[in-house]
């Protein structure tokens, strides 16, 4: 039995109180002699030999009390803390980083010879496992058949560009230890954003510890560095001016400053612009160019001349898809002979002008078979059909774009029960006012292509009216108008997207068709959703893919690796790879293949703990830690011991409950012994 607040246990004295009370308050007996009443002799001792058991059965009672009570508060505990029920041989766990930050320098080397005096000093007939680690879920402990197994294993350890997350190896070490007493050695650069505060520690089994060896350290400058920290691209886009829109976000961790990016495709340089850093923030970095071939294009975001802190921190890689018009369905909600106020022209007008539109677009008065359409757009429409919503929904959960566009006259109680399943936001009522748009989120792909250039001003389009919605919790609101209501919300449902505009796309309650903004908001809304229809191919450094038999893979480096037997392939390297499937008769052999690998943004931030902070998280539990408050010293519950204590049989709950039951008998036998 351990105690979570033993300090309490010194109150126990207070048991002493009723014990004295009794014996400075007890009834003291006078003997008087009455002859006439010897006769009640034996009787009356009965009685006051009843009254001293009852007496003395209440202050033990009340002595009980006050223990019980006492005990609650100083939180016993049994169970936990066991040691693992395999053998009972001595293991030696080796967990050796090999995260992106271990390419610095010697890092790496340094590890594999700190890993190697490990072993030299691990004790004869111990069990050997060794695993490396970086982000989360990497972590693989592997039991070594011998010493010269486990030399194997660390000579093979080599560094990757996934991220860093200790405490998650940490976790997998614990649940595959073997031996009832053990070591696990963890050798890492310990960079902070490896141990999360997210993160609560686990602690090893009752036998076991946890050394820290800490390599790497004053070889590299971490203040001033820039990096992309991500990017938003779409995923498809079709043959058209301008098509392809890019944001990246670049993080500056130094002084205030400029830099330029580019846009590369295939090779060539489509865009630059000069970006302003405020210091240690961040700016988004907006690129637009023209790719026309169908196919697959190679492309990144470069940083030129930048202070970086890891290699590829300048670089962002992406896939540029170029597919061939997108199919839309308009329907027509409110089909009128005057089109100023058919939003559905308007619409159907922005999509198909111009011999290059990468748009085809119908308009249809009822929905009809959704097959082969990439969107669907409603305007103005205020119900639909139980088996065209059916439809409807079908489409948009299987991967379509949906875009739903509001005007006056449309009852709330009626669209909210048509399309319920999938507004991004429930419709209140329509309301007039003058309004304009305003960017919620400027680093959105659709406001970044919007006002990315400079040319295209939100605000310069006036509304008369807009609907009022209801908040949701799973959309994202991509506009909003002036006096902060939602204008365009974004929600995913199922594999597809929906965007719902609480303003008018025709000119009952707004200008905004005939103003310049209309077309690039139309064509672009629908890209982006086109776009969101497709599985990217942009994966994090470390993720792996199906390679199979008889392929080539390609690494951004150029070196060719054939493969004889399908396979999974880590794809570790940042920048694009390339799978080349083998030459045959069959449906997509020869096929190529293309993979954009981009590392873990975090991990370019290389500040680091030192071992004796890192010791202090991750060594066996004291269950109850001491640590200075501005009054003096406080004990502290350690969170992850808290968690165990929950799981284990605390009697402290069970001795709150025998104290409950306790008193209501401590009050009849208080009440029987003054009647006696």
């Amino acid at each position: 039995m351990s105690w979570l607040n033993p300090g309490l246990l010194w109150l126990a004295a207070l048991a002493a109180v009723p014990l004295i009370l009794h014996i400075l308050l007890r009834e003291r007996l006078t003997r008087v002699l009455f002859p006439s009443l010897r006769f009640l002799k034996g009787e009356g001792r009965q009685l006051l030999t009843r009254r001293r058991w009852l007496e003395n059965l209440l202050l033990a009672l009340r002595i009980a009390c006050v223990l019980l009570l006492i005990a609650a508060f100083a939180r016993p505990l049994v169970g936990g803390g066991s040691g693992p029920t395999g053998t009972s041989q001595h293991e030696v766990v080796i967990l050796l980083d090999v995260s992106r930050s271990m390419t610095i320098g010697k890092r790496m080397e340094d590890a594999r010879r700190e890993a190697e005096a490990v072993l030299a000093k691990s004790p004869g007939g111990a069990l050997l496992a060794v695993a490396t680690f970086a982000d989360v879920g990497s972590a693989a402990v592997g039991a070594a058949k011998d010493r010269d197994d486990a030399a194997a294993m660390i000579a093979r350890a080599a560094p990757t560009g996934a991220g860093t997350d200790a405490l998650a190896a940490l976790d997998r070490a614990i649940d595959s230890v073997r031996g009832s007493t053990g070591e696990i050695h963890l050798i890492s650069d310990l960079q902070a954003i490896g141990f999360p505060r997210t993160h609560e520690p686990r602690h090893p089994p009752t036998g076991w510890t946890v050394r820290v060896h800490k390599v790497g350290g004053g070889d590299v400058q971490t203040d001033g560095a820039v990096a992309i920290s991500g990017g938003s691209f779409p995923a498809e886009i079709t043959p058209s001016e301008r098509n392809l829109a890019v944001t990246a976000r670049i993080a500056n961790s130094g002084p205030e400053r400029t830099v330029d990016a580019k846009l590369i495709v295939d090779g060539k340089e489509l865009d630059r612009r000069t970006v302003h850093l405020p210091q240690d923030g961040e700016a988004v970095a907006s690129l637009v160019g023209t790719v026309r071939a169908a196919g697959d294009h190679p492309a990144s975001v470069s940083l030129l001349a930048a202070p970086i802190a890891l290699p590829g921190d300048d670089s962002f890689s992406f896939v540029a898809r170029v597919v061939d018009k997108v199919r839309v369905a308009v329907l027509d909600g409110n089909p009128s002979d005057d089109s100023a106020s058919d939003s559905a022209y308007y619409v159907g007008m922005a999509l198909n002008s111009g011999a290059e539109s990468p748009y085809a677009a119908e308009i249809e008065r009822s929905l009809g078979d959704l097959k082969g359409r990439d969107v669907a757009v409603l305007t103005a429409v205020e119900s639909l059909g139980a088996d065209d919503a059916k439809r409807l929904d079908a489409f948009v959960r299987a991967g379509g774009g949906l875009l739903i566009g509001l005007g006056p006259g449309i009852d709330p109680a009626r669209f909210n029960a048509a399309l319920g399943s999938l507004l991004p936001a429930r419709m209140r009522a329509w309301s007039e006012g003058s309004h304009y748009l305003v960017a919620a989120d400027a680093t959105h792909p659709l406001v970044a292509a919007l006002i990315g250039d400079g040319k295209s001003d939100l605000g310069a389009a006036r509304f008369s009216g807009a609907a009022d919605v209801m908040d949701s919790q799973d959309a994202h609101v991509v506009m909003r108008f002036d006096d902060e209501r939602p204008a365009l919300i974004e929600a995913r449902r199922g594999a597809g997207t929906v965007l719902l505009f609480t303003g008018c796309l025709d000119r009952r309650a707004s200008y905004f068709p005939l103003h310049p903004l209309f077309v690039p908001f139309i064509r672009e809304s629908l890209r982006q959703l086109a776009s969101r229809t497709q599985r990217s191919r942009s994966l994090a450094a470390g993720e792996t893919v199906a390679v199979p038999a008889g392929a080539t893979v390609v690494d951004p480096a150029g070196h060719e690796r054939a493969v004889a037997a399908p396979t999974a392939v880590s794809l570790g390297q940042p920048g694009i790879w390339t799978v080349r499937s083998a030459a045959g008769p069959g449906p997509g052999d020869g096929a190529i293949t293309l993979y954009a690998v981009n590392a873990d943004a975090r991990e370019s931030q290389l500040a680091a703990l030192e071992v004796a902070e890192v010791e202090k998280l991750v060594t066996a539990p004291t269950q109850v830690q001491v640590r200075a408050v501005g009054r003096g010293l406080e004990r502290v519950l350690m969170p992850d011991e808290k968690l165990a204590a929950e799981r284990r049989w605390n009697l402290g709950w069970w001795f709150l409950i025998a104290l409950a039951a306790l008193l209501p008998i401590e009050l009849r036998l208080a009440q029987a012994a003054s009647r006696t």
